[in-house]
This record gives structure tokens, sequence and C-alpha cells, in this order.
């Protein structure tokens, strides 16, 4: 399995998007956008290396 490792420009992202969903009333309680973002995290660490990439229309590829 391989690892996942955030810089630190993304971990201090994540933080602000709490705030920014929590006071832009996407959520009403804070604890709720914390647990969007770790969501958000648990599937960057776990899930996103099992996703195959589709492939494209030739008529796309440039």
């Amino acid at each position: 399995m391989e690892k996942v490792i955030f810089k630190e420009g993304v971990l201090q992202y994540f933080d602000d998007l709490v705030v920014v969903l929590f006071r832009n009333d996407y959520f009403a309680y804070l604890e709720n956008a914390n647990k969007y973002m770790e969501k958000i995290v648990d599937f960057a660490t776990h899930e996103i290396l099992a996703f195959h990439p589709k492939k494209r229309q030739k008529s796309l590829v440039i």
C-alpha cells in the first residue's frame, strides 16, 4: 500500500476549508464541517489509489 503525505500548505488549506464552510453556512456546526474535511482526507489517503482513470475520446486528445 502506498503512503499519502500531505504538505503543510495542504493541511492549512483543509483547516481553512473547515472555517470557510462553517462561516458561509454550509454547515450549522463547526464539528460537522470538520467531519466533512476528515472524510475528504480519508478518501484521499485510502480510496484515491483504487480509482481507475477513464479513457478519453480520441476526438478530445490533442
